[in-house]
């Protein structure tokens, strides 16, 4: 019987697979997409109908979920203060407000608020790459084993 690769087949050994490569490939990916959305944040996204600055709190969150394993529990506070920092911003001061004027709706975008969650986010995402660099997750460094800068 075919041995499955991933579980280790029918006699129970243990597999090999190390799920290292497949996490720094995530890892890669959501780093990726962060920077390319943070050159147009305040861009609404016609594809996903949200404004990219949205997009980016989802990927920090994705960023977020593949690094708490790894994170102390002091750690795991602090992500989760300015996480939740965050999504107070949001439901206070939204970057985009809709307003009304007799019968007729505008959006308005308020900068004061724009920079203040740009801050947060920003806090957020810096916080995130120390952690990942900080527990291995990030480029080696000259000072470690095999790193370059």
């Amino acid at each position: 019987m075919a041995k499955d690769f991933f579980m280790g087949g029918d006699e129970g050994e243990i597999s090999k697979f190390n799920e290292a490569f497949l996490k720094m490939k995530r890892l890669d990916k959501i780093q990726d997409g962060i920077n390319t959305l943070r050159l147009s944040p305040l861009q609404f996204n016609m594809e996903q109908r949200v404004y990219n600055y949205q997009l980016v709190l989802s990927l920090l969150t994705s960023l977020y979920m593949e690094v708490i394993g790894k994170l102390s529990p002091p750690e795991k506070e602090k992500a989760m203060e300015l996480k939740k920092d965050i999504e107070e911003n949001l439901n206070k001061k939204p970057p985009f407000q809709l307003r009304s004027h007799y019968d007729k709706k505008t959006t308005i975008f308020v900068e004061d608020a724009w920079r203040e969650l740009e801050k947060k986010i920003n806090d957020f995402e810096e916080f995130l790459r120390i952690m990942m660099d900080k527990h291995g997750l990030g480029t080696p460094s000259e000072e470690q084993e095999g790193g370059f800068d």
